[in-house]
């Protein structure tokens, strides 16, 4: 896609006009003396560039030869960011996925083992993956083997590779009990 033409092209893109009419085009009418529309050099101007504004955003070079070209763009933009295969996850009891538009989804779980019922635990947390900008929210929930509860898990310190979350009291959770968690960054 480029702004290539027949004939009369001009070196400068064309002005849009000064009163531009907005609605659909009509074919006219001879009987009725009603005008058809005619899009003219704006028109034609604006929508070379929409088309050639996604072709260089996909990582093409504009090329009159090639006739699908917002295809190609449109493939490259979408197809490989959007698939939740391959290297953008890895699957397990910890791991992440990448989403489309950027955003990386986390998960795990403390090592457990934590020394019961010590109140008032902090526990770091290493993500998997460091989120290449930042982490924007972590929220932790109880990982237990014996039963009990915990009140208070709050997540701090958010950096790209960790977080740590502070548990206010252990209830009888039994040894290996920890903090599962979930993540969100960019």
């Amino acid at each position: 896609m480029d702004s290539v033409f027949l004939s009369s092209v001009s070196g400068t893109p064309p002005a849009a006009p000064a009163l531009p009419l907005v609605g659909f085009p009509r074919a006219g009418n001879a009987v009725t003396g009603e005008k058809a529309t005619r899009p003219g050099p704006y028109w034609f101007h604006m929508m070379t560039q929409e088309l050639r504004h996604i072709v260089v955003a996909g990582g093409l070079t504009p090329n009159a030869s090639t006739l699908n070209q917002v295809e190609l763009a449109l493939k490259a933009m979408f197809v490989g960011v959007s698939s939740f295969t391959g290297a953008n996850q890895s699957l397990g009891s910890t791991g992440w996925q990448r989403l489309p538009g950027g955003l990386i989804l986390q998960w795990g779980s403390s090592a457990g083992g934590v020394d019961m019922p010590t109140p008032g635990v902090s526990i770091n947390m290493t993500f998997p993956l460091a989120f290449p900008s930042a982490c924007f929210q972590a929220v932790g929930t109880l990982l237990s083997t014996g039963g009990g509860g915990a009140n208070g898990i709050t997540a701090s310190s958010f950096s790209q590779t960790g977080c740590n979350f502070f548990v206010e009291e252990w209830a009888t959770l039994g040894q290996g009990a920890g903090v599962r968690y979930i993540a969100i960054g960019r």
